[in-house]
């Protein structure tokens, strides 16, 4: 904490020794620096937001994808014909091992 308290002290020295001129430059530069900082601030805060934002829709689509799975083996189980279920259901034979028979159980 001392080390950090000397270096500020010992910085500050330094920055009142500046000419006028140095002390024009020194202040666009830390402009500089800080707009740099409030830049890099505000991209991870905007990649943040757009990253749970995509993983909201990614995690929304796959439980409505798994809500479908669970609806159309239950069907399936009741021995409701595989043709309705993936008609009720939006389900392709790719999407779920709908049988087309019905009453068959795995």
């Amino acid at each position: 904490m001392q080390a950090e308290i000397f270096e500020l002290l010992f910085n500050s020295a330094e920055i009142a020794k500046f000419t006028p001129e140095e002390i024009v430059k020194y202040e666009r530069d830390m402009t500089t620096e800080r707009d740099i900082r409030n830049q890099i601030a505000y991209s991870r805060e905007e990649g943040l937001a757009e990253g749970l934002e995509k993983g909201r829709a990614e995690g929304k689509a796959e439980g409505l994808a798994e809500g479908k799975a669970e609806v159309a083996k239950a069907l399936e189980h009741l021995g409701i014909d595989a043709d309705i279920i993936r008609k009720a259901t939006g389900l392709s034979i790719e999407d779920e091992s709908l049988e087309d028979e019905p009453g068959q159980q795995d």
